[in-house]
């Protein structure tokens, strides 16, 4: 019978490759937030203006960074999956004694999926950065804000002509043939005479329209301001922290991986993987 782990080698082959890949290719990444707290807060203030606040603008450098950051969270938290799946499936069955080997790969199991949950932490908090500046940016006169609104209501009055058809044209529009036959005569013996049939009469409507004036500021807290540049700040070293513990939890697994390899691949000391087939080259 096949082992269940024949099914996921590969899979963790190219895991523990990429993991060593991935972290070297982070770091540049990672350099690039090595920015003074100082010279960042200027840097922040410059873009966050009382005009660009008004109007609801973005910090456009956490902007780019957060999906930078959040796309390396995604892909680690997938290979340290990888690799935990796998060395689950190695583990031997439950036997007394010579446990040693068993132990280890326990230890180094339970490394692999402690650093998956803890990036995969900063990976779901990632997003209440924008709820959480959003909110901040209504209170100080964002897009979204409504402010302090009046209710005006507005009448206006228009007069309209309107002709009024004779009664013998009225009754036409309603198809009487007969009806036809009588206003036609009616205006034959009539010709000599002023006609006073067409009437012109002019009608008054009124119209009621209501609209709402909203209020919206034009001017914002300096307080505020502060506010939302330190509001920035905290999010930059939050991703700086997340890209740090990403590198952090990469070279831990891959020298947990390659300090214990035997035990890993082979708890029980037998032949092959978990003792029960062939033996695997981790790296």
């Amino acid at each position: 019978m096949t082992s269940l782990s024949e099914y996921t080698r590969e899979s963790y082959k190219e895991a523990v490759d990429s993991l060593q890949d991935r972290y070297e290719k982070m770091q540049p990444l990672l350099k690039s937030f090595e920015v003074s707290s100082l010279d960042l807060r200027k840097k922040f203030s410059s873009e966050n203006t009382p005009e660009n606040i008004l109007e609801g603008a973005q910090n456009p450098t956490l902007k780019r960074l957060l999906p930078l950051v959040e796309n390396e969270l995604e892909g680690g938290c997938t290979l340290l999956w990888k690799i935990g799946r796998h060395i689950m499936l190695l583990t031997p069955g439950i036997e007394d004694g010579n446990n040693f080997g068993v132990d280890v790969q326990a230890t180094c199991l339970k490394t692999v999926q402690d650093k998956e949950s803890f990036l995969a932490g900063y990976l779901g908090d990632l997003g209440t950065y924008f709820w959480s500046r959003g909110q901040v940016m209504e209170k100080m006169g964002g897009t979204t804000w409504k402010g302090d609104g009046g209710i005006v209501v507005v009448e206006e009055e228009k007069e309209e002509d309107i002709d009024q058809a004779e009664e013998g044209d009225l009754e036409l529009s309603n198809g009487g043939d007969e009806k036809k036959s009588a206003a036609s005569k009616k205006r034959k013996s009539s010709t000599d005479e002023p006609s006073t049939s067409n009437k012109r009469t002019t009608k008054k409507t009124k119209t009621t329209t209501t609209k709402k004036i909203v209020q919206k500021p034009t001017k914002v807290l300096p307080d505020y301001v502060s506010y939302l540049v330190s509001l920035d700040l905290k999010w930059h070293a939050y991703l700086k922290d997340a890209l740090r513990q990403a590198s952090d939890a990469y070279l831990t697994v891959l020298d947990n991986l390659q300090k214990n390899k035997a035990k890993v691949e082979n708890p029980k000391g037998g032949s092959g993987e978990g003792g029960q087939g062939n033996h695997m080259s981790m790296f």
